[in-house]
């Protein structure tokens, strides 16, 4: 078990199923993309998603990341696709790397890397941008998928294209970074809000 995965069991107090809309926590869904698909909708949808990570995660130094490239997604040989999102700026704090884990799948082999990095790092918004693109041509070949967690409060977040994020936590309070956002992004949570009622 890798040190990103041992530390979200102990700040969640379970695994990691693979989508986060599968975990029995607080969990609030955001949209990203609006109707249209064209190129300033997505690029809405980055600057949205980078307002959900800053809102979750400003108040802190660092956080949890897995970036995970699977072998159905077109993506190039993941030590490439780590050494261009390094050339952007997404480095992992000093003195940690990344740490790399490699799954077996009937269809390939899924590749994936975490660390500790800074919440301040210049290369998250072209990491959301390559997220956010994954359907649509992509962003220099990039295709991964990614998902970030702090352990004080314990709090999740998973982008998972540019339709929408689901941000999660292991308590309903930890979740009030929301009421920063406008409410018109909530597609859905499945805990009942401050003010008694289903946000």
């Amino acid at each position: 078990m890798t040190p990103f995965r041992r530390e979200f069991r102990l700040a969640f107090g379970l695994d990691f199923p693979g989508e986060a809309i599968e975990l029995p926590l607080p969990r609030v869904r955001f949209a990203l993309l609006d109707d249209s698909a064209c190129s300033t909708t997505i690029d809405s949808a980055i600057e949205r998603c980078c307002s959900i990570f800053e809102a979750a995660f400003g108040a802190i130094d660092e956080v949890w990341i897995e970036l995970q490239f699977h072998p159905w997604l077109r993506s190039p040989d993941p030590t490439d696709s780590i050494e261009v999102l390094e050339s952007h700026g997404l480095r992992p704090a000093m003195p940690s790397d990344w740490t790399a884990d490699l799954v077996r799948h009937g269809d390939g082999d899924e590749h994936r890397y975490s660390a500790r990095i800074p919440v301040g790092s210049p290369g998250l918004k072209t990491l959301f941008r390559a997220i956010c693109l994954a359907d649509h041509g992509t962003w220099e070949q990039i295709t991964p998928s990614a998902l970030f967690f702090s352990t004080v409060p314990a709090v999740g977040y998973w982008p998972y294209d540019d339709r929408g994020a689901d941000l999660f936590a292991r308590r309903p309070e930890s979740l009030k970074c929301v009421s920063s956002l406008p409410r018109s992004w909530i597609l859905e949570s499945n805990f009942a809000s401050s003010d008694g009622g289903e946000s």
